[in-house]
């Protein structure tokens, strides 16, 4: 068994003028990805802060899921996930934006 998990949650966003390449105002969909350790639950209120503190205002998490170890690559977001699994592995969180 690993030592951590992650989780996923996705949200929709505002962006504070700290969020580079974001216009500020501008609502964004997002990919939280947070470090847990095993057994743990989801935990909403830690992903919010991670969220606020990467620049991200009026976040709504709209779902959430614990990564599986034997997932599915995502077409075309290969190398940008596994840069967000490593980010949250090495970090405790990180977070992704994609624009409308």
């Amino acid at each position: 068994m690993s030592d951590h998990v992650l989780a996923m949650y996705s949200a929709d966003a505002v962006a504070s003028g700290n969020v580079s390449g974001v216009e500020p105002g501008a609502t964004c969909a997002l990919l939280i990805v947070l470090r847990h350790f095993p057994g743990d639950d989801l935990d909403f209120d830690r992903a919010l802060v991670a969220a606020h503190d990467s620049g991200w205002l009026k976040v709504e998490i709209e779902e959430a899921a614990f990564v599986s170890e034997d997932r599915e690559p995502y077409p075309g977001f290969e190398e940008q996930l596994q840069e967000t699994y490593q980010g949250a592995l090495h970090n405790g969180f990180h977070v992704l934006y994609f624009r409308g």
